[in-house]
């Protein structure tokens, strides 16, 4: 039984470092979309296997999501509004936020991107409003934060702390604290050859086995 495998020309394509086993895709936004791996067998039976994936390309915000229009003291009954920004980026990061560690009431959260125009990138805004109460202060004070993630390579926060007014606390700075998860993803490779039949994800540093879906960072 013979079985016919072949690569079908694209410019996005390495030609020269794909084969009928191993598919080498130039990292580019025209690239993204559902790729598909046939194999056909000859006469008689002329069986057909398809396995299909999703590739995504993604271009990560160069800098941490801002945090703004925090007040330094607070106290039960004002009207705590923040907003938190995170700039270009392809998709849109998605954000959240969180009080005291709790992630905020859908209610009081309002969500909006901007760009997007002629390939440029996207740019991310969350505003959260709410009546603060005094079960919101913990130790007298409120932790809020804002989360940025883009699928499940991204992550990056930034948290601030302010304080309940005529809490007897002295002036200092507000405090900020910063978190970062970003996972290195270089030149990826469709592999119908590995040992589950299924197709692969290659980077520098690793090889995953992956079905459905495949992401990739524009460097």
């Amino acid at each position: 039984m013979l079985v016919d495998s072949t690569v079908k020309a694209s410019p996005f394509f390495y030609h020269d470092e794909s084969d009928a086993k191993k598919l080498t895709i130039k990292a580019t936004e025209e690239a993204r979309g559902l790729y598909t791996c046939e194999v056909s067998a000859d006469a008689p039976s002329f069986f057909t296997l398809q396995v299909h994936g999703s590739l995504n390309i993604v271009d990560l915000p160069k800098s941490d999501p801002e945090l703004k229009g925090l007040k330094r003291y607070y106290r039960p009954g004002m009207k705590l509004k923040a907003e938190c920004i995170s700039h270009d980026s392809m998709p849109a990061a998605n954000l959240s936020f969180f009080i005291n560690n709790e992630q905020a009431l859908s209610q009081h959260v309002w969500h909006r991107v901007g760009g997007g125009e002629n390939g440029s990138l996207w740019t991310a805004y969350s505003t959260m409003q709410y009546v603060v109460q005094k079960h919101h202060f913990v130790r007298g004070k409120i932790k809020i934060r804002c989360s940025a993630a883009i699928y499940s390579i991204y992550f990056r926060s930034h948290e601030r702390v302010v304080e309940e007014e005529g809490g007897g606390t002295t002036i200092a700075p507000l405090p900020e604290t910063r978190e970062a998860i970003v996972f290195p993803i270089h030149r990826i490779s469709f592999n119908n050859g590995s040992e589950n039949g299924g197709m692969s994800y290659r980077t520098e540093y690793r090889e995953v086995c992956i079905l459905l879906i495949f992401t990739y960072v524009i460097r």
